[in-house]
């Protein structure tokens, strides 16, 4: 037919995402069709019904936009869209931005999903890597206008605890615990967690705990510390412990529990000593020296 679209399956998400849930392609494909199925889709990038596809997307947690691309797009978006997010996690904001501006614009967009990804990342690599706080917020403010008739996805999640953190940089103190409050309650609203988004899901435990520990609530900013802990400990990865555990300690400290503080610096500079956290071992020793704490007693 005349200007229809064809679809393309990616069939590397689909295998990366079951991965990620820690599926066989017989577990995933359990009552919905055969694992031969599965088996076409991520080698071959083979289309199943739509039936069929819907009831995977939903067994995995993910919109079908999230697997599936218009041909033409090719998978040349998505593949840039990972390089600028691997770009940030090394702070190299300034090539991100380079590659974001030249490689892609609004125009170039033709999902909601590229949409909400281009808006959250030029919005994050402004405030992070240039401070531009203002026009980080109409980038983020963007994304919170595209359609979000459909459930909240994890880019949402993102969108809500970075703008967060720019209202906390204004010091607009009431603007930035609605969208703190608002980034958990639509975190906790995601059932299955996506390992590979784990690393980023911490840091939203934390920014939101270091927001609390600034306005003074030390249990609340305490209580989020120990949910973003027992999620990494869970998931046996050391990844964003060392700042967790010291952020948990300094309100811990502030909240008059100096034996409990101590105990978690000690585990802190473990954590900062094994992730080569220069700057969180050196915040560590200054908390230390601030509280007169001695990691001595703990030897005794």
């Amino acid at each position: 037919m005349k200007g229809e679209v064809k679809v393309i399956i990616l069939g590397e998400k689909v295998k990366e995402l079951r991965k990620n849930k820690r599926f066989s392609q017989k577990q995933l494909a359990e009552g919905i069709c055969t694992q031969v199925t599965i088996s076409k889709i991520e080698n071959h990038n083979s289309i199943p019904t739509m039936n069929i596809l819907s009831k995977l997307c939903e067994r995995l947690d993910v919109d079908i936009h999230d697997i599936c691309i218009n041909e033409g797009d090719s998978n040349e978006n998505y593949a840039i869209f990972q390089q600028v997010d691997q770009l940030c996690d090394l702070f190299q904001y300034k090539e991100a931005y380079e590659i974001l501006k030249i490689k892609l614009n609004e125009e170039r967009l033709s999902t909601l999903h590229e949409k909400k990804m281009y808006f959250y990342l030029m919005g994050k690599i402004l405030l992070m890597g240039f401070n531009d706080i203002e026009e980080a917020l109409h980038y983020l403010n963007l994304e919170l206008i595209v359609d979000r008739s459909e459930r909240v996805d994890f880019t949402d999640v993102l969108v809500s605890n970075t703008i967060g953190v720019a209202y906390h940089l204004k010091e607009e103190t009431n603007k930035a615990k609605i969208y703190f409050e608002q980034s958990i309650r639509e975190l906790e609203k995601i059932a299955n967690i996506d390992l590979k988004n784990l690393d980023k899901i911490l840091l939203i435990y934390f920014n939101t705990a270091k927001f609390y520990s600034d306005i003074g609530d030390y249990q609340e900013a305490v209580t989020l510390c120990e949910t973003g802990i027992q999620m990494a400990e869970s998931e046996k990865t050391t990844s964003q412990l060392d700042k967790l555990y010291y952020e948990k300690a300094f309100n811990e400290a502030m909240n008059g529990q100096l034996a409990e503080a101590k105990k978690g610096y000690f585990i802190a500079m473990a954590f900062a000593i094994m992730n080569q956290n220069d700057v969180i071992i050196e915040i560590i020793k200054k908390n230390m020296h601030k509280f007169k704490l001695t990691f001595d007693e703990l030897f005794i």
